[in-house]
């Protein structure tokens, strides 16, 4: 099997490598942990990780980062290296263009600083070089040597405003985790909990535990009373900002991006503004267009996005930004979230903001009518309406904490000017006491009945919005195919959602109070969005039964038609989808009814029609094809979170994953409830061999979601990956006691015990993972894997036993076509990679697999047809060089081939491939040692980057 390049193991969604000194199958693929069992060729797709994150196209040769860093500067950092005569101590946060290290500058005693390193150079440093204020973070200096520019500044802590709202939200969550609703799905004979993947779960272990991106040590520092929530703490917070930001604009410089993320509590108390990454000179005529944070965003801000550059953009639009961020600090939430479909656009974004506000005070009793005066006096919709300037603000701020009226603001409660002035003379009118009582008694029995019928549609509403991410999730789950093991749940989750209005079973769920509490067009988004779970339950179970044979195929559609009609009731007569009618019809036709008194099938048009169109491209593998779908989607709904996961997971799915990160960056912003953006962002990481980032992708995960094994299990294999066996072991432990007895779970800790030398545990491992009785497809490749070496007859019966269990596993195709290559059957093997990629016509590792096998076979011309649709899908590092052996494999027979394996093997080395000795080694590459090209190639490639070690 030496002669079967490794393209033919390679998953979706799994990476790359392991260590050099693994003892697993040579080739081998693991069902859903991320990373494939071929040490040697997984080894030669090096993706160079960076200080920065550069595109594959934007990788440089060269750069000489430092004179204590000479070496090349495409070495990932991490803490303990040199760098411009800094010794990185710890990694405080990165982003897309962006990484920030906690330093110590060798020249300067060894001071600690904060290094922000970009690869897009701004003029931050310039413009915070001309603040010089308590309240704005300074800057000591800048080195620019592009692409890199680094800023030097001084470290004052590291908590920002973001991290005690994450730590009161994480508490608040955790307090109120315990309700959760209940619902018996009595077909089935089973039950269920609703466990969302979402920040708000129960830390995984007993021990006290602190939120995401909060250090121990800071967190044990921390005070035992938040200001979260304290009028009188966010007052006088919002009063050093204000200050700070009056400095700012005096010099004529806008921040445009304030949010808690921006705010640094210095641990001498202060609030400190920083990264003005996003600020402009309003001086200046010719500006640049501006960005910002969505959710801070003013109208006029808005509209310079619309416009491109022509808003009315000044300082009392940090204002407005200020006064977001204070509401959020009242009450934990900011002032527009998404509506029940998301914000649409920017003129729905802007319209939002135009609406009336919900009462601050009812959010948070603490809250006074001044202080709601203030924030509500920030947030007006016209600039005009909203304080002026910044030293306005302090003003009222400062007055109202020393008890005097407001001079800017309105002051709403004549009985609160009358407590602020009873509290400067305190002796005075006890007479009135008891007159205010009477009044107040009698004001609170005439408007008993209207409060408590308010309360009553608040909580309605309440109830329907907080199901929101509950459907996003529900979608995930329901969507997310292969050895994730998700469908199952995402079905119990969709009927727990609908069994909260009493669905399948109440015909007259329209008439329970809290669906009729709603407004109307709440109640016709809520009915439409409940039909919309039915409909991909259907679609996800059918995807699966349609591959059955005809006797459940035709049980299975008879009860997923029944849902279908539940569906086609539960949807205004307006809005049915075509997705629908099709189902019906589908299903129909296999049990023999009648069609023709369906509704004709009209083509999509709406926004739903078409996202329920790419779902089902989605289920089906078409992820081209629901592309073509999603991409115009995102100017209808820019802040719809599912649609930029969905194209998300499309492009990991084309391997296309540069792209893919970036749009599971929107999506984890998106949709902060659930977890699987980040999972799937760590997978990505691991394939293109970055574990160190995807281990900290999957902790999040796991942070966010402490009681899904499968994080777990991914992360225990990356950690085998960094030779953190110990860890490693702890992980697979840890996913046996969330998951139960699984076989997976066992035959990887029994690998990891290998390597750790506890061949007696690997050994009691391996004989329960053969005890037990295999539960998925998954459970037949694990097995199979482990009995590719000794026993290739039998892993290959174990695989063929995967297909039948679930006939779309890739792992199961994919470790056939392996086993078959192993033992000479390529006629076999080139069949099973014929139903790879007629089930799979978009994924492009089925297409290089595909080619692969021709080569084999000498079948050059079909293996030309394969190796170019694989390149109209992607051109990805790994592509590109499996490729090269394709054609470098027709050279024997056809010279001209050769030139064409070289030029793709040059274009692998351009985008990222490093592993030279790996070419060499590789008697696929011996045909092309007599072309110059080649020589010339190896010999460039040798001198460039050597023989390189993956960490």
């Amino acid at each position: 099997m030496d002669d079967l390049p490794s393209s033919v193991v390679f998953l979706p969604n799994h990476a790359r490598g392991l260590p050099p000194d693994a003892e697993l199958p040579r080739t081998a693929v693991l069902s859903d942990i991320p990373l494939i069992a071929n040490a040697e060729a997984s080894a030669g797709v090096e993706m160079t990780p960076l200080p920065l994150r550069y595109r594959s196209s934007e990788v440089p040769s060269s750069h000489p980062a430092s004179a204590d860093n000479s070496g090349d500067s495409t070495q990932e950092l991490r803490p303990g290296d040199s760098f411009y005569g800094f010794e990185l101590v710890e990694e405080l946060g990165q982003g897309a263009f962006a990484r920030v290290f906690l330093a110590r500058q060798r020249a300067l005693a060894g001071r600690l600083v904060v290094l922000k390193i970009s690869r897009r150079p701004t003029r931050e440093a310039e413009r915070l070089a001309r603040l010089q204020h308590t309240n704005v973070v300074p800057v000591y200096s800048v080195h620019d040597d592009p692409p890199l520019q680094i800023i030097c500044m001084p470290f004052l802590g590291r908590r920002t405003i973001a991290d005690v709202l994450r730590q009161y939200r994480w508490q608040r969550s955790t307090e109120s985790s315990s309700s959760s609703g209940r619902w018996s799905l009595t077909r089935r004979g089973r039950s269920t909990r609703w466990e969302s993947h979402r920040t708000s779960a129960r830390p995984a272990r007993a021990e006290k535990t602190s939120p995401p991106f909060v250090s121990a040590s800071a967190a044990a520092t921390e005070p035992q009373e938040s200001f979260i929530g304290n009028p009188l703490a966010v007052l006088r917070l919002l009063s050093q900002l204000a200050a700070g930001l009056h400095h700012a604009h005096e010099r004529g410089i806008l921040h445009l991006d304030i949010k808690p993320a921006n705010v640094l509590l210095a641990e001498t108390g202060e609030p400190m503004l920083f990264d003005f990454n996003l600020a402009f000179d309003a001086h200046e005529q010719d500006r640049e267009l501006i960005g910002g944070t969505i959710a801070y965003m003013a109208i006029e801000q808005l509209e310079d996005m619309r416009s491109r550059g022509q808003g009315q953009i000044d300082a009392r639009t940090d204002l407005y930004a200020l006064g977001v961020m204070a509401w959020e600090m009242l009450t934990g939430e900011v002032p527009f979230p998404p509506g029940p479909r998301g914000l649409v656009d920017l003129d729905e974004l802007i319209a939002a903001r135009r609406g009336e506000l919900p009462s601050l005070r009812k959010l948070n009793p603490a809250v006074t009518p001044a202080v709601e005066a203030i924030i509500r006096k920030l947030l007006a919709p016209e600039p005009a309406d909203r304080y002026q300037s910044a030293a306005e603000l302090k003003a009222d701020i400062d007055r109202h904490l020393a008890d005097l009226p407001l001079l800017y603001a309105a002051e709403p409660s004549w009985r609160e000017r009358f407590q602020k002035w009873r509290r400067r003379n305190p002796r005075l009118l006890r007479r009135l006491t008891i007159s205010a009582s009477l009044l107040l008694t009698a004001l609170t029995a005439g408007l008993t009945y209207h409060y408590l019928e308010t309360q009553a549609i608040a909580a309605a509403r309440n109830k329907y919005h907080d199901l929101i991410p509950r459907m996003q999730s529900a979608h995930i789950e329901l969507l997310v195919q292969g050895e994730y093991t998700w469908q199952e749940q995402g079905r119990l989750h969709a009927f727990d959602i609908l069994q909260e209005y009493g669905l399948p079973y109440d015909p007259e769920w329209r008439e329970r109070p809290e669906f009729q509490r709603l407004p109307p067009e709440e109640q016709r988004e809520l009915s439409a969005s409940l039909a919309d779970l039915l409909l991909l339950v259907v679609q996800s179970r059918w995807e699966e039964d349609r591959w059955r044979p005809p006797d459940a195929q035709r049980q299975a559609a008879a009860e997923l038609l029944e849902l279908n009609r539940l569906a086609q009731r539960l949807y205004p007569t307006d809005v049915i989808p075509p997705l629908l009618i099709q189902q019906a019809r589908e299903m129909a036709e296999i049990l023999g009814a009648d069609t023709a008194t369906l509704p004709p099938q009209a083509p999509p048009a709406s926004f739903r029609d078409h996202y329920l169109e790419a779902a089902r491209d989605i289920l089906a593998g078409r992820f081209t094809q629901a592309l073509g779908r999603l991409e115009p989607l995102v100017a209808q709904r820019p802040s719809d979170g599912l649609v930029h996961f969905w194209i998300a997971f499309c492009r990991q799915q084309l391997g296309q994953y540069d792209n893919a990160l970036d749009r599971y960056d929107i999506a984890a912003v998106l949709l902060p409830h659930d977890s699987r953006p980040v999972f799937f962002r760590g997978t990505i990481h691991s394939q293109n061999l970055h574990p160190s980032v995807a281990e900290l992708q999957y902790t999040q995960a796991i942070y966010m979601t402490p009681k899904e094994p499968l994080y777990y299990r991914a992360r225990g294999m990356t950690r085998w990956r960094l030779r953190k066996y110990e860890e490693a072991e702890e992980d697979l432990d840890h996913a046996l006691r969330l998951g139960g007895p699984d076989i997976q779970a066992h035959i990887y800790r029994a690998w990891i015990r290998k390597a750790r030398g506890n061949h007696q545990g690997a050994h009691e491992d391996l004989e329960k993972a053969f005890t037990l009785k295999p539960q998925t497809a998954g459970d037949h490749v694990a097995r199979g894997l482990e009995l590719m070496q000794t026993r290739p007859a039998v892993a290959l019966d174990e695989f063929q036993a995967a297909e039948r269990l679930d006939p779309q596993s890739l792992p199961a195709l994919f470790n056939q076509i392996n086993v078959l290559g192993n033992l000479g059957q390529w006629h076999q093997a080139v069949e099973v990679s014929r139903r790879l990629v007629a089930m799979r016509p978009d994924y492009v590792m089925g297409w290089v697999s595909h080619a692969v096998v021709l080569a084999q076979l000498g079948q050059r011309e079909e293996a030309h047809h394969s190796a170019q649709k694989a390149l109209s899908l992607s051109q990805d590092v790994v592509v590109l060089f499996r490729l090269s052996s394709v054609y470098a494999l027709l050279t024997q027979k056809h010279p001209e081939d050769g030139e064409i394996a070289i030029d793709l093997l040059e274009k692998a080395f351009q985008a990222g491939f490093r592993r030279v000795d790996l070419v060499e080694n590789n008697k696929l590459f011996l045909p092309l040692r007599n072309y110059p090209r080649y020589q010339k190639l190896i010999s460039s490639a040798k001198s460039l980057f050597g023989k390189r070690k993956i960490n």
